[in-house]
């Protein structure tokens, strides 16, 4: 076990002068410091920077645009973000130089020195471009600071003890012709094993509850007014499985689904599914995999760990191993103290895996809620 992890994790830098926002709306006040997860274009010199807005007029004067503004690059937006009016680059800006959004209600355009004035539609945000190469200091330079993290691990134990009687030894020993002592270890490590696997999986069910996403919620009620049935409809469950990857990616750049944990009767439901295979399936103890679904492994826990209509999914960054929703470091996986020989002719030992684990990016989990499951 190595007694820390180490991961980048970028740091970006925060300016009040630079007048961008992550969507570009708004005035933009520079951007907060210590964000682990996004790397938009607007941390870097595009040369776009937003406009103030007010009523009809957008300025292209302040910021960025001190050092220059170039005409023929603006775009328009409503408050809800949709494009209103793109200019050409011919840098005339009448309304004859622009691309109007039909409907959009925005009937003239002129321009004066770096401020245009809209008639018509309901303009809210606006970009335009500004000239760069005037900005020798880099003070509209957009940075991010690569940091080396580290985690370190404080080893815990997970413990067990085991016991057992002589007569059972000895009825073992005689009629089975193996180590009874053998034989009881490996199911007390079996018993540990699940109390880890189960204890991984509470606590990604604890990140993923508490992380802020919202749940998807999936019906799995026959569609209503449809001739679809109700296998049909599970054929739709992908779907949100692949929503849950688009929020993570809406929210970090990246995200997906990698793995699938859930509970008995969300798991059972997906065998419904066309593209469920039992390759990789384990045995039916603790918690196990019954197969893959569209080449993501599946894995089944009791309504204890994971309640019964959920399912948790996990995304892990392929490209780099230590980006992680949790990271487990081990000391030792099994240690035994070996048995003791009681009085009372019993037998006793102790068990343990020594070890530690960190949430390092708890936003890589979702939840799929899949309602109207019959039989529950």
């Amino acid at each position: 076990m190595k007694d820390s992890i180490k991961y980048i994790k970028p740091i970006y830098t925060t300016d009040s002068d630079i007048n961008r926002s992550d969507a570009f709306e708004g005035a933009g006040n520079g951007f907060t410091n210590n964000v682990t997860y996004e790397g938009t274009q607007s941390r870097f010199p595009t040369e776009m920077a937003n406009a103030t807005v007010a009523g009809g007029t957008l300025a292209f004067t302040g910021n960025e645009f001190t050092q220059g503004y170039i005409a023929g690059y603006a775009i328009v937006y409503d408050a809800s973000g949709n494009v209103l009016a793109v200019e050409n680059k011919s840098g005339l800006s009448t309304v004859a130089d622009w691309t109007i959004t039909p409907g959009s209600g925005i009937t003239n355009i002129t321009l004066s020195g770096a401020t245009y004035t809209i008639t018509g539609g309901s303009p809210a945000y606006a970009i335009g471009r500004y000239n760069s190469e005037k900005d020798l200091t880099g003070v509209y330079l957009g940075e991010v600071e690569l940091t080396m993290q580290s985690y370190q691990f404080n080893v815990r134990p997970m413990t067990l003890g085991v016991t057992w009687t002589t007569l059972s030894e000895l009825v073992l020993d005689s009629s089975v012709g193996v180590s009874t002592e053998e034989i009881l270890m490996d199911a007390a490590g079996q018993e540990i094993k699940k109390s880890l696997d189960f204890f991984a999986v509470k606590v990604a069910y604890a990140a993923a509850i508490t992380n802020g996403a919202v749940p998807i919620i999936f019906d799995a009620e026959a569609g209503a007014g449809t001739q679809d049935s109700y296998i049909h409809t599970a054929q739709t469950i992908s779907q949100a499985i692949e929503r849950v990857g688009d929020v993570m990616f809406n929210a970090l750049n990246r995200g997906g689904v990698s793995r699938i944990v859930g509970g008995p009767a969300a798991i059972t439901y997906l065998r419904l599914n066309a593209g469920f295979t039992t390759k990789g399936q384990q045995p039916r103890i603790g918690g196990y995999q019954v197969g893959e679904l569209y080449g993501i492994p599946v894995f089944k826990v009791p309504k204890t760990i994971i309640a019964e209509d959920t399912l948790l999914c996990v995304w892990k960054n392929e490209n780099n191993e230590a980006d992680v929703s949790i990271a487990f470091g081990t000391l030792v996986p099994f240690f035994s103290t070996g048995s003791l020989q009681r009085k009372n002719f019993y037998k006793e030992a102790g068990l343990a895996s020594f070890g530690d684990y960190v949430v390092l990016n708890g936003a890589y989990f979702g939840l799929i809620k899949i309602a109207n499951i019959r039989g529950i």
